[in-house]
């Protein structure tokens, strides 16, 4: 059954159920932790900072790709170098 809810002092509007208060930013309903006093995240922050996260981790394998490309060439010329002095 519906029950109207009153905003609080902060002008949000507290939901027991979800342990949230919701307010509008934008044209976005927001929902924010009052723990914390932070926001959540929207869907598209949240994808926004999984992309981020997931170039990072790409960024990170190349260059841990590079690294070990350097590391491979540098084998193979030490072994060559041996190679001629024998």
């Amino acid at each position: 059954r519906y029950r109207p809810v009153r905003a609080n002092t902060a002008g949000r509007l507290p939901s027991r159920v979800l342990g949230l208060e919701l307010h509008v930013q934008g044209d976005e309903l927001r929902f924010r932790d009052p723990v914390t006093g932070k926001d959540l995240r929207t869907h598209g922050e949240e994808k926004a900072r999984a992309d981020e996260a997931e170039g990072g981790r790409a960024a990170e394998k190349r260059r841990a790709d590079e690294e070990k490309a350097r590391a491979d060439a540098a084998e193979r010329e030490l072994a060559r170098l041996k190679a001629a002095r024998s």
